[in-house]
């Protein structure tokens, strides 16, 4: 069990492999392959002025909770479904819910939208000339089922 991207966890024949050999095996191999892709493809670009790899990052995947109006002359926005990532380094629980062999080894976590988020209620706007700026925040719920 080697804990790196790609690599694979072999069982042999007469080995009777346990539940937290096969906890183990989902979180390496291809699971922290697409954590590093992940890691790959998102975050902040390096450059001559940015070399800090090891950033902390929260990111889109193309069109991923891209929010919407629902129509031109509506205050309400729709979220699109997709995916996201999340850097932590400091976020790697071991034993989750108590389950041995179930790790978090990888620093990036996917965020996933399932399905449209149809409507969400907007504010009025003030009136003229005020301004504002309506944000959405995305908060990760992380559940053991």
């Amino acid at each position: 069990m080697s804990k790196r991207p790609f690599d694979r966890d072999v069982i042999r024949p007469l080995e009777g492999p346990k539940s937290v050999d096969f906890n183990r095996i989902t979180g390496e191999g291809a699971n922290a392959g697409l954590m590093h892709l992940l890691r790959s493809v998102g975050g902040p670009e390096s450059s001559l002025s940015n070399t800090d790899a090891d950033a902390d990052f929260f990111g889109f995947y193309g069109a991923g909770f891209l929010v919407l109006p629902t129509s031109p002359a509506s205050t309400s926005v729709r979220i699109l479904a997709g995916m996201g990532a999340k850097r932590d380094a400091l976020d790697q629980p071991s034993g989750i819910g108590g389950v041995d062999g179930l790790d978090e080894i990888n620093d990036v976590k996917p965020v996933v939208l399932r399905a449209d988020i149809p409507t969400v209620a907007a504010p009025t706007p003030p009136a003229a000339p005020d301004q504002r700026i309506d944000i959405i925040e995305v908060a990760i719920r992380r559940d053991l089922y």
